[in-house]
């Protein structure tokens, strides 16, 4: 099943029992890289997944050279907030 790119839900809280606070609950950070070309693309990283900037998962087979340039250039602290692991492994490797 495929997810959707939530930016809405990048911090969640939750209100603490019996006061008038809250705390961070979780969080779903998410990375923006763009292609650098006027007439590029925008794509997020977020749970580990590849984004379309209109917030629809993006295949792997799919996912443009730039990406795979500027991930390779990207913070590691950035990227492992943002949940990414790699490339999937191809079954045949």
């Amino acid at each position: 099943m495929a997810q959707t790119l939530n930016l809405r839900g990048v911090h969640v809280y939750e209100k603490i029992p019996g006061q008038a606070t809250f705390r961070l609950k979780e969080t779903h950070s998410a990375l923006r890289l763009a292609s650098g070309e006027e007439d590029g693309g925008v794509l997020f990283v977020q749970d580990g997944l590849v984004f379309e900037e209109s917030g629809k998962q993006m295949p792997w087979d799919k996912v443009p050279g730039w990406f795979r340039a500027q991930i390779e250039t990207a913070n590691p602290v950035v990227l492992a907030e943002a949940g990414w692991k790699g490339f999937p492994k191809s079954k045949g490797a």
